[in-house]
């Protein structure tokens, strides 16, 4: 957690260093598949992706990148609440 908590969007950001726009949208969490924290790192997934969206204007002026972003970000953001429907935060 101390990833999320301390230095902003470094780690995310080093990783898709020199990466083309559309392969942003994936980010290695370095969990085993299946973890107990799977929940948690699609509401980040999804708070991620969407934030590139609203700041990245490269990403949210393209015809191409703009769904793209937009359709994973909320795939995320709804398994999340699937999972957890009584957080009420996700829905926002």
């Amino acid at each position: 957690m101390r990833k999320w908590t301390d230095g902003g969007l470094k780690f995310y950001n080093a990783q898709n260093r020199g990466h083309p726009k559309k392969d942003q949208i994936n980010y290695d969490f370095g969990l085993r598949p299946a973890p107990p924290l799977q929940k948690l790192t699609d509401l980040y997934l999804g708070r991620i992706i969407a934030w590139n969206l609203i700041e990245d204007s490269t990403a949210r002026s393209s015809p191409e990148l703009a769904p793209v972003y937009k359709r994973t970000s909320l795939a995320a953001l709804r398994r999340f609440s699937a999972a957890i429907p009584q957080n009420l935060i996700v829905r926002m």
